[in-house]
């Protein structure tokens, strides 16, 4: 992989891999940190036996979402 090499994921069209991976470091990064987000997730499995609540990748997701916008738009202009 070199730097700027264009990403596989149709998910990060337009993204350098470099690109791609900074949209989801953010994502893993709410996961990591957010602690009302690690508090909600902990609080559904205990009450739900292990299971995994479904909101769980809305706020990871839109944060991606984004830092990809944000880097498309800098593109643009």
């Amino acid at each position: 992989m070199y730097l700027g090499e264009k990403t596989s994921n149709p998910k990060h069209a337009g993204l350098s891999t470099d690109e791609a991976i900074g949209a989801v470091a953010g994502h893993e990064l709410v996961h990591a940190s957010d602690k009302e987000e690690i508090h909600k997730d902990i609080n559904y499995e205990l009450a739900h036996k292990g299971r995994a609540r479904r909101e769980r990748e809305e706020k990871p997701n839109k944060v991606e979402s984004k830092i990809m916008e944000q880097i498309l738009m800098k593109k643009k202009h």
